[in-house]
């Protein structure tokens, strides 16, 4: 079975960051999409996650606790296991970049869901929700990542604006 696995990094506002996938991709060309890709022989799922994050907006990123997973069925591919990973960088210290083309936004999940999106946002929506709701119920922000360790950890520079201007 195919793996991609996928990242979910959640500011402390509740917005999530979703990239438009470039038109040169195969499938799904334009659809809005939670940074990720496949996993390669011999990588962890988190392996493979830091890998994907770094190729596709330049960051490194350290990944915390599954949120959601779905298996989907794609014609020609087959099934297609899609675990969703919340993930964190200091966007203080670290500038994101589109690496492939692509168009990436902070937005709200609810205003992510109304664009043309993979299908696996639609399935993801409920989660990243539930997991919004809790994250700003909570006296820690977000964006600092699991404790100690990772609050050193590079966010998007000229990005660190209140949530309104994001």
């Amino acid at each position: 079975m195919l793996i991609v696995t996928v990242g979910l990094h959640m500011v402390d506002c509740g917005r999530v960051l979703v990239q438009q996938r470039p038109s040169d991709k195969m499938g799904l060309k334009g659809c809005w999409e939670f940074p990720g890709g496949k996993l390669e022989d011999g990588e962890t799922l988190k392996q493979a996650l830091k890998r994907e994050w770094k190729e596709e907006l330049g960051v490194v990123v350290e990944v915390g606790r599954l949120i959601d997973e779905h298996v989907i069925h794609f014609e020609g591919i087959g099934n297609v296991l899609l675990p969703l990973f919340e993930v964190f960088f200091d966007r203080k210290t670290q500038n994101a970049a589109a690496k492939e083309g692509q168009v990436f936004h902070y937005m709200e999940m609810e205003s992510a869901l109304a664009l043309p999106c993979v299908p696996t946002m639609l399935l993801y929506g409920p989660a990243v929700v539930s997991h919004a709701s809790a994250k700003r119920q909570t006296s820690r922000p977000v964006e600092s990542g699991p404790p100690a360790a990772e609050s050193t950890l590079p966010v998007l520079e000229g990005k660190d604006l209140p949530c309104s201007q994001l």
